[in-house]
């Protein structure tokens, strides 16, 4: 079914049974044409733990996943209304390798991982990469 519907398929059973409801924004379909397996392999590896995250370290009630195709980009953002936190060296000693491990999972992809999040205002992560690359 592609990328979109893996993703739309995972993220709802990955979020069933748990306190945090799960809101999709997706279209029907990217032309996984464009994608190459590997490219959807590692993008999903991202976003499932970007999802993982949510779940495990952010207390957050909702998580909001949406897909968009524009300009010959895909961005999917992952966002939480959870408890956020402040991005800085000491803390990336201090927790695990999640979020590294996205950037560089990104990055070899020819792609970007944008992260914003602050105290008491949640998470948003916007994974981007180029079609056709």
């Amino acid at each position: 079914d592609g990328l979109v519907g893996y993703l739309n398929q995972f993220a709802s059973q990955f979020f069933e049974g748990t306190n945090v409801r799960c809101h999709l924004e997706m279209p029907r379909q990217l032309s996984d044409q464009m994608f190459p397996a590997e490219i959807r392999h590692n993008l999903f590896l991202a976003i499932k733990e970007a999802l993982n995250n949510v779940l495990k370290h952010s207390q957050a009630s909702e998580v909001h996943v949406a897909v968009n195709e524009a300009g010959g980009r895909v961005e999917i953002i992952v966002a939480d209304n959870g408890r956020g936190f402040i991005q800085n060296e000491e803390n990336r000693a201090r927790k695990g390798n999640g979020l590294e491990n996205m950037r560089k999972r990104m990055a070899e992809l020819g792609g970007e991982l944008h992260l914003d999040s602050a105290p008491g205002k949640g998470t948003r992560l916007k994974f981007t990469i180029v079609l056709n690359q």
